[in-house]
């Protein structure tokens, strides 16, 4: 495909070849790419190569498609498909019929040889200007056609032209210019055989995580997924952005990830994926077949306190463990039975003192010297996700309460 100077090297070759053409009746005709202008006519003969409009290819404005993997990295270079609309208007001596018989050799000579040929091209891009013009290297040639102009057409055309007197014009497209983007792409390995396979795609769907209930993260941490279509050939759940792992369904609507899969995740929101894979090929290399909408769901912290009497701090174990650039924050809401009608309960948000250890962190210890004394419910935040304030059992379990001091 051509570079930037597509577009400026098509006019040069279009000029240069109308120039030999006229000059056979009409030697030293001037032949300029440039808008019709006032003095035109009082020249003895002069033609005019305006390109006054630019539109989209319809057959190849899409050829470059896909430009991008699934990385975002460039795979192709993407490529604009462009027709290049001429107006060809002619001045001379109107008693000797000069502008018609320079339209006549013009359209003599783009009908009898409508493409821009390499030799052409190259021709015009010895120096100058256009040097390291690659449309001779394109491999579409640029046609040459008549337009089909109306009058009202081309009275519009001709209207943008202020104060210039109507000469006579015909107008001409050229087909097409593919200009390429420099971009640095990653060149595809070639393809030394072709095998085709057909199979029926199942693509399945993650209805809800745990049935909707909330997933706390306790030792042993089970998930259960249910959907549609989730058995495949070979079945793969993958978690955030991490590598998907293997499991077995249960069924073709319910998944149960062992623990050893769920270890890994810290409390916060995730989102969790059920990945179809198949084999193809002579040697069966695996592939990803289908893959299942991004289900989000919330991982809540359980906490275990631990405040003797006394101590000024209290400490929170953490399931799962807090990692490394997580935020933590603990919430103590006052106790008290009858509340007081004379001030609010209190209420304290904490954050934990420095750790002593390299993350993840099953313990954080949070100062509570300055909160007045009396019994607080306990909650902690990690990441915007709360524990549950009925622990991990659900809300019928009892309250994480701490008295302080």
């Amino acid at each position: 495909m051509a570079n930037h100077l597509a577009i400026a090297t098509a006019t040069e070759v279009l000029r240069r070849r109308l120039n030999t053409a006229i000059s056979v009746e009409f030697p030293g005709v001037q032949v300029m790419a440039k808008r019709p202008e006032a003095n035109d006519a009082q020249a003895q003969s002069h033609v005019s190569l305006f390109l006054y409009r630019i539109s989209t290819n319809a057959a190849l404005r899409n050829i470059d498609l896909p430009t991008r993997g699934p990385d975002g990295r460039p795979v192709l270079r993407p490529a604009a498909a462009l027709d290049l609309h001429y107006l060809l208007s002619f001045s001379g001596d109107e008693q000797e019929l000069v502008p018609q018989r320079m339209l006549g050799l013009a359209v003599a000579s783009l009908h009898a040889d409508p493409v821009l040929r390499r030799h052409e091209i190259e021709a015009a891009c010895l120096g100058g200007w256009l040097a390291g013009s690659t449309l001779g290297d394109d491999v579409e040639q640029v046609k040459l056609t008549p337009a089909s102009i109306s009058l009202d057409e081309l009275s519009k055309v001709w209207s943008v032209f202020f104060q210039i007197p109507y000469q006579l014009s015909i107008g001409y497209e050229a087909s097409v210019v593919l200009i390429e983007s420099d971009v640095e792409v990653r060149e595809a390995l070639p393809v030394r055989s072709r095998e085709v396979e057909a199979l029926p795609i199942r693509r399945p769907s993650v209805e809800a995580v745990n049935g909707g209930r909330p997933v706390v993260g306790e030792a042993g941490l089970e998930l259960e997924i249910t959907g549609q279509r989730l058995r495949g050939p070979v079945t793969l759940v993958q978690f955030d952005e991490a590598e998907p792992q293997p499991v077995i369904p249960r069924s073709d609507t319910r998944i149960i990830v062992p623990q050893d899969l769920t270890a890994a995740l810290g409390a916060g929101v995730h989102s969790v994926r059920v990945i179809h894979q198949v084999a193809l090929g002579a040697g069966r290399v695996p592939h990803r077949a289908a893959a299942s909408n991004d289900f989000r769901f919330a991982l809540r912290p359980s906490i275990t306190l631990q405040h003797p009497s006394g101590d000024t701090a209290i400490k929170v174990r953490f399931s799962p463990p807090v990692q490394q650039g997580q935020r933590v924050r603990l919430t103590l809401n006052e106790l008290l039975e009858p509340p007081p009608k004379d001030r609010a309960l209190r209420s304290r948000v904490l954050d934990p003192g420095p750790p002593v250890s390299a993350a993840p962190w099953a313990e954080l210890a949070f100062d509570a010297s300055a909160i007045q004394a009396g019994t607080y419910l306990v909650r902690a935040r990690v990441d915007d996700v709360e524990s549950l304030t009925g622990g991990t059992a659900g809300v019928d379990a009892p309250a994480p309460l701490v008295r302080l001091p």
